[in-house]
C-alpha cells in the first residue's frame, strides 16, 4: 500500500542518518545552534533539498560507504535507495551485486 510504501522509504531515510552518526558521530546537514533560527532552519531545508551533507569521518575514505548514505538521504523518495538495494549494496554485502532489482 502507499502507506505502507511511505513508512518504508521515510524509515531509509533515518537509516541514511543513523549511518551517517555511526560514521561521524555528528548530524548530517549540521545542527545546534545554527539551525535554531528561522534562517538557520531554511538554510538546513536547502542543504537537504540539495543534497549537501558534510562527507567527513569515516565517509571520507569509504566510496562505498559514502554512496550508500547519499542514496539514502536523497529527498527523492523515487531516486532514494529500495529497501533490496541497501541489503544487496557493496558496503552490506562486502560483494559486487550487479542482479539488483530496484
Amino acid at each position: 500500500s502507499n502507506m505502507q510504501n511511505a513508512k518504508i522509504t521515510h524509515f531509509l531515510t533515518v537509516l541514511g542518518v543513523l549511518l551517517y552518526l555511526l560514521a561521524t558521530r555528528s548530524l548530517p546537514f549540521g545542527y545546534g545552534a545554527a539551525i535554531r533560527t528561522k534562517t538557520g532552519i531554511l538554510a538546513q531545508c536547502e542543504r537537504i533539498l540539495k543534497r549537501q551533507w558534510i562527507v567527513q569521518g569515516e565517509i571520507e575514505h569509504d566510496n562505498h560507504l559514502k554512496e550508500l548514505i547519499d542514496n539514502l538521504l536523497s529527498p527523492n523518495p523515487r531516486t532514494r535507495f529500495t529497501a533490496n538495494q541497501v541489503l544487496t549494496h557493496i558496503w552490506i554485502t562486502g560483494v559486487v551485486n550487479t542482479n539488483v532489482v530496484p
